[in-house]
């Protein structure tokens, strides 16, 4: 059963009796989503502020913490599934969006940045907050982590231990610590 803490003034819509963990709201006029055959599975998700929102569209299967700070989006697509426990913290008014059919294991999604860095010349932010975007059917494999301004294209495979930072070719393998593409052209097939 999925355990809900103070939700006066937030909108859930479409829980279901299987669902298992915990919704726990720390502000007001948030949103969560929930579309039809999900599964949340030992999950902990955690609005701190106001004005977040999540969407999970129908068929997904999702494991782990969501942490969603004030005016922040998380939206996962239809049928994308989490094998394992996956971390996704998104900052104040940023964003985590991944795409439909995606694989998950134990991914890291940290569209949050705790502490600015300042260009000692230039005087400007070198770490900003921005969104992370996963496209759809991407395959991501275990112990991976993805930073802010993190998009991974359409198709793409990020092999396991990897580090997303910036941008990741549709349709092929990035590998690495950060990843970069090692091969373009390819398909995966569950």
């Amino acid at each position: 059963m999925l355990t809900i803490k103070n939700q006066d003034r937030n909108s859930v819509r479409g829980l279901a009796d299987h669902h298992v963990g915990e919704l726990a709201f720390s502000g007001t006029d948030n949103e969560v989503l929930i579309g039809g055959q999900v599964t949340l599975n030992q999950v902990n998700i955690q609005f701190l502020g106001n004005h977040g929102r999540l969407e999970i569209e129908e068929r997904c299967v999702i494991r782990g913490d969501i942490i969603i700070h004030a005016g922040a989006t998380v939206r996962i697509g239809a049928s994308t599934k989490m094998n394992k426990r996956c971390d996704i913290r998104v900052a104040a008014n940023n964003q985590v969006n991944i795409g439909a059919d995606c694989l998950l294991a134990n991914v890291k999604f940290h569209a949050f940045e705790s502490v600015v860095l300042i260009n000692t010349v230039t005087k400007k932010r070198v770490n900003p907050v921005s969104p992370i975007v996963v496209g759809d059917r991407v395959w991501i494999a275990e112990n991976c982590q993805l930073g802010c301004g993190a998009v991974i294209g359409p198709g793409a495979v990020i092999g396991a231990n990897s580090m997303v930072m910036d941008s990741i070719a549709a349709n092929s393998l990035a590998v690495g610590y950060p990843a970069t593409a090692i091969k373009a052209g390819i398909r995966w097939t569950e």
